[in-house]
């Protein structure tokens, strides 16, 4: 399903943080806990003894705390984060400078899409790190994103390497989802467009990964596993049941 990028910010109001789902239960709202803890570094504080200071030089560290409002979960968290001063404008072009957080790190990091619960640890824990770079470095989310790939794609029984006599071969991602798309599996294209992204994030250091990209990965990828592992299941439950009363002819 979509994601609402807006839910996900890279910066926000100080005076308004955000709320997440809980890291842990994913059930109910992890929330902010106030007051916000912030404080001025002393080379920013100095910074205004210059004649030219205006208060966007101004820098602070902001953390914030976190708790899930569920009584039975109560799991806690801390947004870390980099806050900095902007002008706002207001309804009559009134000009009003106000604090904003630039995050840096939430942990433990919230999952940006839902995962399913039937799908391997060996797919789900490096999408799970994708979740924590998020905030932290978008190539290094990538990356784990594209490691997950290669996880699926062992659990679809797709090798890795070509055994020959005197040498193995190596396949690369892309020939195993070549594989996999060989074999009739419609999955293969969503996989390919999220290695593309994982090799901007791997391999390229001439282009920087940008959210719109992480989120469009996000996405497909949310599909895919909901694809194999929970609409596939909940398909072979229906299967079973209508089995079960095809054989009683529907009779109790």
């Amino acid at each position: 399903m979509p994601i609402n990028q807006k839910d996900w910010p890279e910066q926000f109001l100080k005076i308004a943080p955000p709320t997440f789902p809980c890291p842990r239960c994913a059930k109910t709202t992890f929330t902010p806990k106030k007051p916000i803890t912030s404080f001025e570094p002393k080379h920013s504080k100095n910074d205004r003894g210059h004649e030219a200071w205006e208060p966007f030089w101004i820098q602070t560290r902001v953390s914030i705390q976190y708790t899930c409002i569920s009584d039975d979960c109560g799991e806690i968290g801390f947004l870390i984060g980099e806050g900095y001063v902007d002008e706002v404008y207001g309804e009559d072009y009134d000009v009003s400078y106000e604090e904003f957080v630039r995050i840096k790190s939430i942990f433990p990091a919230p999952d940006v899409f839902a995962l399913p619960d039937g799908a391997p640890a060996e797919v789900v824990e490096p999408v799970k790190l994708s979740f924590i770079q998020f905030w932290v470095d978008l190539s290094a989310c990538a990356t784990h994103l594209r490691i997950s790939v290669e996880a699926l794609l062992d659990y679809f029984s797709v090798p890795r390497v070509l055994k020959k006599t005197g040498k193995d071969v190596i396949f690369s991602l892309h020939h195993r989802i070549d594989l996999l798309r060989k074999s009739g599996n419609a999955l293969a294209d969503d996989l390919e467009a999220i290695k593309w992204i994982g090799n901007i994030g791997a391999h390229d250091g001439q282009n920087k990964l940008e959210r719109e990209q992480i989120f469009d990965a996000f996405e497909i990828y949310e599909e895919v596993l909901a694809e194999e592992f929970s609409r596939k299941a909940h398909r072979a439950k229906l299967k079973a049941k209508a089995k079960q009363i095809n054989q009683k002819k529907g009779k109790k």
